[in-house]
């Protein structure tokens, strides 16, 4: 029995610890110490374990029980972050000027010219009805006998204006890659951010767009990827024969340590150009990172989710992983109200789409 309770204790100590760490890594830029942010990874995990020794010593020691307690609730803000307990707006629509936003990864969209990918996206992008679509992982075709998709979603969606960062274009300028913008309201401006990344399709655009009188700045990111699928490596630069797709742990782990690095440097670029913005923000789009992250606290400051607002649940948007949730909508709080949102599963993509209504504030 006293050895029960000792390795009890022994791994109370670890899991306090591993949750401890998951907090601070909000706080604390994965380029001082990167390895914080693999704790903020890792928050569920180490949260379910920490309350079920939780609920243990409730029956085997009541003071341990509620130290643990008041360790669980000094997280509430990394909790809040990440359940959601939202609702719909109830008001009649009619009566507000609204419009619907939607993001969504495409996964390459048809890179790899597989048909039934294709479809499943193209129809997931169709059925999302929205009034602005924010698109990250774009193909765009300009060969003979290849869909023109740029043009097939401006007639299916019937909306007007885009605006299309071109990350990358081949050599024949047959096929380019990047980032677009549809809307059913006029673009003003448009523009990209420069910050470093080791891929080009790592980038954040925006386009200054006028609905119904006022002026929004609406932010699509895509922040740097973890480089650990094939669609990551495939436009990095490759500096050796050795640059292969593994999984080996010290290669894993260096290449989360240069993803996290970049991340937090990108971060602060978003961060000045949200400071330094002359309209109401909003920002979306696929962080590469959890609502536990440096990345999401930095980017949300003044900034309300829409999903915390109007949504349920996790809300896990990265279908690899049912837990994780990695793409988001913010939004100006003063200018800006969340009424709806849902989330899309595209059995072309590994990402859902996340479609958000919004109105705007009197």
């Amino acid at each position: 029995m006293k050895l029960g309770r000792i390795l009890l204790a022994i791994v109370t100590v670890a899991a306090s610890a591993a949750l401890v760490l998951s907090y601070s890594s909000r706080f604390i830029s994965p380029s001082a110490l990167w390895y914080t942010a693999l704790f903020g990874l890792a928050y569920f995990p180490i949260l379910l374990v920490f309350l079920l020794l939780t609920v243990l010593w409730f029956f085997v020691h009541k003071r341990v029980f509620w130290i643990l307690l008041v360790l669980l609730l000094i997280g509430w803000p990394a909790h809040r972050t990440s359940f959601a307990m939202g609702k719909k707006n109830t008001e009649p629509a009619d009566s507000l000027q609204t419009f619907s936003v939607a993001t969504f990864n495409t996964k390459g969209f048809d890179l790899n010219a597989k048909e039934p990918d294709r479809e499943s996206v193209m129809k997931t992008i169709l059925e999302a009805d929205a009034d602005i679509i924010c698109l990250q992982e774009f193909n765009s075709w300009k060969k003979e006998g290849m869909p023109n998709n740029r043009q097939e979603i401006a007639d299916g969606t019937g909306l007007p204006y885009q605006y299309y960062h071109k990350s990358y274009e081949n050599r024949k300028k047959t096929r380019s890659y990047g980032l677009i913008i549809y809307s059913r309201f006029p673009i003003l401006k448009y523009g990209e951010l420069d910050y470093p990344a080791i891929s080009k399709l790592n980038t954040t655009i925006w386009a200054d767009i006028l609905i119904y009188g006022d002026t929004i700045r609406l932010f699509s990111t895509h922040l740097q990827s973890n480089q650990l699928t094939h669609s990551d490596f495939e436009f990095i630069d490759q500096t050796g024969s050795s640059d292969t797709l593994s999984f080996e742990p010290a290669r894993v782990a260096n290449k989360l340590r240069d993803s996290y690095k970049l991340r937090a440097e990108q971060v602060e670029v978003i961060r000045q150009a949200l400071d330094a913005s002359p309209h109401p923000v909003l920002f979306c789009g696929d962080f590469n990172d959890t609502p536990v992250s440096y990345a999401y606290r930095k980017i949300s400051e003044g900034l309300d989710d829409a999903f915390l607002h109007c949504g349920r649940g996790l809300g896990a948007t990265y279908s690899p992983a049912p837990l994780i949730r990695i793409d988001y909508m913010l939004y100006t709080p003063a200018v800006l109200k969340a009424l709806d949102y849902e989330r899309r599963r595209s059995a072309g993509s590994d990402h859902y789409l996340v479609r958000s209504v919004f109105s705007l504030q009197p």
